[in-house]
């Protein structure tokens, strides 16, 4: 029988261990996973035959015997016979161990094997098992289990053996907006709430990193588009990036579980790269329950975590954060199927790969391309950035008078009074966000304007989700300065709304530097000139457009060109075709893709083909690919050329007629431009001594 000792109630991570086998227990934990359901015995009859003795036992009031159903042990029959004997014998029955008693299981009972961790601050929590018994699953996450400690006869573990259990509501199912918050939130209208984060970092350009941590905390769940046609994600995610020492994950995890000085007074999880591996960011599937246990991002679904050395993280994490960002949801599809919600909010930390941090690039904004989680194959893959919000530089610019005599500032908001705005905001519905019209019209203006300004292929801070990411960032605004209606209970985002929201986004863009790295780096690259394309013309073999040709149709590597185009050698096409496009910015090659055409390559291309008809695949000689290079080259009418780039065909027609009717040389290269009017030469479109040579 069950010891009549009982345990108080403590964490599992305190409780669990030896001492609480055969002792009744109770606990508050949150369930990471769970089995399918199960049957089991719930109760043993035994029967001697000879005496005509029967008793009737409760397979699970005795840790003893329940020890051997639960592992469904191969001697969990002898323990029942052995117990059942015992309780014979105090009938008056002699005969327990002989062939006289007979033992039946009857009374089939519900079973469930229950993953859990505790609920404490603790960066070691770990995993137990709870195994629980004439119940459904518990609805909900958090919940107080009653019953007692066994141990796992195979794994030596110490377990438990659920009885009951009550569902608990956590804080964001029990908010409720009360007159004290109605009398004290508006004090987040003053503008410097984001003062409150990491009061201890120091120095004005970290300020920005603060205020973006403020608006990641108070991001809505769901809000509406602002056509209020359907729902979207109004969770925002952000990631902070700079060297060792420059404040970013003291920032990062404030208002955390590991934020030491807050206290209770916390609401995000901190989770680091050991953390992930072990537990995993998504799920893990415990082969030997044969359940999947759910990671941080589940169990903090409509919560925030801190990721801390995303850099760090091991590689099949972070191909499970780049499936779930931006889905919210969790789909398990393997020997064990599930389907879980992770809608987080997210901070991140990420150091550059060079140690000199962001000072030792160019531009800060090149640092992006060189960090782990945004490479695949070793290669910097543009579109993972698209997956993030907000990215904030933490450069090594503080200066050490100001480190040094700096003075830790007090928090204008109490940390128990920012905690419960953070909770009033996470509770906003999607129809408790409002959108005034003309800031509905300002928020379509701007990301005309922003997208124009800042698009980059390259490196798309600036992407073409730009309009729904500043509406959330216009709500996050609107919700971390309190901007409401009367009652409170509604969020108002309007003009003033968006101006904030757009310019703490534009402030970003100039920390990176995009906007001088767009007009000194990027869109000289992308943009192909009449004369580049005229030089390009002159210097290009059959080889090279062939290598054009075929790329247009996608990424191949050397050898796959080589058996494409024929009569050469991969090693031939690495050694000097490549070198020859690169040179002019047309290609480059990426491991296990090979090469693939940029976006001046596009460029290059459409202007290249003598018409929209799509003769790629179709394309397989150098000489068929020549013959339609000087198709374009040659021909002496505009109207055999597309329309798509009419400029050259525009010159060279205009300077045909001015050579036929007799114009200088000087008057024609002031019309049509030296290299057009040399090319025209070259090409024997016109000739030195008068009227047009055939």
């Amino acid at each position: 029988m069950r010891d009549s000792e009982s345990i108080a109630e403590r964490d599992p991570d305190t409780l669990f261990g030896a001492s609480i086998r055969g002792k009744e227990v109770s606990f508050v934990s949150r369930i990471v996973g769970k089995s399918s359901r199960k049957i089991l015995h719930r109760t043993a009859t035994a029967h001697c035959s000879t005496c005509d003795l029967s008793v009737k036992l409760d397979i699970f009031s005795d840790p003893e015997v329940a020890e051997y159903f639960i592992g469904n042990h191969r001697d969990q029959y002898i323990a029942t016979k052995s117990k059942m004997a015992l309780v014979l014998q105090t009938e008056g029955c002699e005969h327990g161990f002989d062939k006289s008693l007979r033992i039946h299981t009857t009374d089939n009972a519900d079973y469930i094997v229950l993953r859990i961790e505790g609920i404490s601050r603790r960066s070691d929590r770990q995993r137990y098992t709870v195994h629980l018994l004439g119940h459904q699953v518990p609805d909900g996450k958090i919940v107080k289990f009653f019953g007692y400690g066994i141990k796992n006869l195979k794994s030596g573990d110490a377990e438990v053996i659920a009885t009951r259990y009550e569902p608990l509501q956590d804080t964001l199912s029990n908010f409720m907006l009360t007159e004290d918050d109605k009398t004290t939130f508006p004090i987040f209208r003053e503008g410097n709430v984001h003062l409150s984060i990491a009061p201890h970092i120091v120095g004005k350009t970290r300020e920005i990193g603060k205020m973006v941590h403020a608006l990641v905390d108070h991001s809505v769940l769901e809000i509406r588009d602002i056509d209020n046609q359907r729902t979207i994600s109004g969770t925002l995610n952000a990631l902070f990036v700079g060297r060792t020492v420059t404040g970013k994950t003291e920032t990062a995890k404030s208002f955390s579980d590991q934020d030491e000085t807050l206290g209770m007074n916390t609401f995000s999880e901190y989770v680091n790269a050991e953390t992930a591996a072990r537990t995993g960011l998504a799920y893990s599937i415990n082969s030997d329950l044969q359940m999947i246990e759910w990671g941080v991002l589940v169990t903090n679904d409509r919560r925030e975590i801190v990721l801390d050395g995303l850099d760090r993280f091991p590689s099949d994490e972070l191909g499970q954060l780049r499936e779930i960002i931006r889905q919210g949801v969790v789909v398990v599809t393997r020997c064990i199927r599930g389907r879980a919600d992770a809608r987080c909010r997210i901070i991140a930390t990420a150091n550059p790969v060079r140690p000199e941090g962001l000072e030792g690039y160019s531009f800060p904004v090149n640092a992006l391309t060189d960090i782990k989680c945004f490479t695949q194959f070793g290669d910097f893959d543009a579109t993972e950035l698209t997956r993030w919000d907000l990215f904030v530089p933490f450069k090594a610019d503080v200066s050490a008078d100001e480190i040094a005599y700096s003075t830790e500032t007090s928090r204008p908001i109490r940390p128990e009074v920012y905690c419960r705005h953070v909770m009033w905001a996470w509770t906003r519905k999607p129809d408790d966000v409002l959108y005034a019209p003309d800031a509905v019209q300002l928020i379509k203006d701007e990301t005309s304007r922003l997208l124009k300004s800042y698009e980059s292929a390259r490196i798309p801070l600036v992407n073409k989700g730009l309009r729904p990411l500043l509406t959330k960032l216009s709500a996050a605004t609107a919700c971390l300065l309190h901007h409401t209606d009367e009652s409170q209970e509604k969020v108002i985002v309007d003009c003033s709304m968006v101006q904030q929201a757009v310019s703490i986004f534009e402030k970003l863009l100039h920390e990176w530097e995009l906007d001088s790295y767009l007009q000194e780096v990027e869109r000289p690259s992308h943009t192909l000139t009449e004369d580049d394309f005229l030089q390009m013309v002159k210097e290009f073999d059959e080889v090279d457009v062939d290598i054009v040709m075929h790329l247009a149709a996608g990424a191949k590597t050397a050898d796959q060109l080589a058996e494409a185009i024929g009569g050469i050698e991969g090693q031939t096409l690495r050694k000097i075709h490549f070198p020859r496009l690169k040179k002019w910015g047309l290609i480059e090659t990426r491991s296990a893709r090979g090469a693939l055409l940029t976006q001046k390559g596009t460029i290059f291309f459409r202007r290249l083909r003598p018409s929209r008809e799509n003769f790629v695949d179709s394309l397989t000689k150098s000489q068929r690919t020549m013959d339609k290079f000087d198709t374009f080259v040659d021909r002496e009418s505009t109207n055999q050329r597309t329309q798509e780039y009419p400029p050259i065909d525009e010159k060279l027609s205009l300077l045909v007629k001015m050579h036929e009717s007799g114009a200088s040389e000087e008057e024609m290269r002031n019309a049509v431009g030296d290299a057009i009017y040399e090319h025209a030469e070259e090409r024997g479109l016109i000739s030195k001594f008068g009227g047009r040579e055939e």
